[in-house]
């Protein structure tokens, strides 16, 4: 489990939007951000070997998006945090604006350097949408291993796996682990311990 994973998503959700309205006027729609935080996660999960908010995922033809939150916006009921809100629009969209400041105490040095580097990188105007979306489908590994297996079983979405972003994983002998792999299979542990007791209640 993320420690604080409530609170770093509130902040992280936060200052995607205030950052994307700084740089373009406007705050971003629910795609863009579901592909930013994708894109943060599965980053900080390849440098370090945890991902950043530890969101749950589903592959779509689009790119990845956060289950919770694209089930919320698409049933009409869109979420709403302690630092942002989900605006519904016309045709299912929404846009997501910050209702406070973020606070960034939540996050290392390199996951504020990574959200930056998302806004620097695709926040420039009409075609930052069309870039995104391709940089989830050419650097999410786990994307496209996912939405392989959706295209062979005729499925429009298939849920992802951050174990899949490290090839071959489940092969490695132990002495061939990359340290990102050891801390990633601690993860993991702690993760399956986590949802047992949660069934156990």
């Amino acid at each position: 489990m993320i420690p604080f994973q409530e609170q770093k998503t509130d902040n992280a959700i936060a200052y995607f939007a205030s950052g994307y309205k700084a740089r373009t006027g406007s705050y971003p729609f629910q795609m863009w951000l579901y592909k930013a935080l994708a894109l943060l996660d599965f980053t900080i999960l390849r440098e370090k070997g945890t991902p950043c908010l530890g969101l749950d995922y589903e592959a779509m033809n689009m790119g990845p998006v956060p289950v919770n939150f694209y089930f919320a916006v698409r049933n009409g009921r869109p979420p709403v945090g302690k630092k942002y809100q989900f605006v519904l629009l016309p045709d299912m969209k929404a846009h997501v604006e910050n209702t406070s400041e973020p606070d960034l105490d939540y996050f290392s040095d390199s996951e504020i350097d990574t959200m930056d580097d998302i806004l620097d990188k695709f926040s420039v105007g009409s075609g930052d949408i069309d870039a995104l979306i391709d940089r989830t489908h050419e650097g999410i590994r786990a994307w496209k291993t996912a939405w392989a297996l959706a295209n062979k079983n005729n499925r429009r979405r298939m849920e992802m796996n951050y174990s899949d972003e490290f090839e071959g994983l489940l092969e490695k002998d132990e002495k061939d682990l990359t340290p990102q792999e050891e801390r990633f299979i601690c993860y993991m542990e702690m993760v399956s311990k986590e949802k047992a007791l949660i069934e156990i209640q």
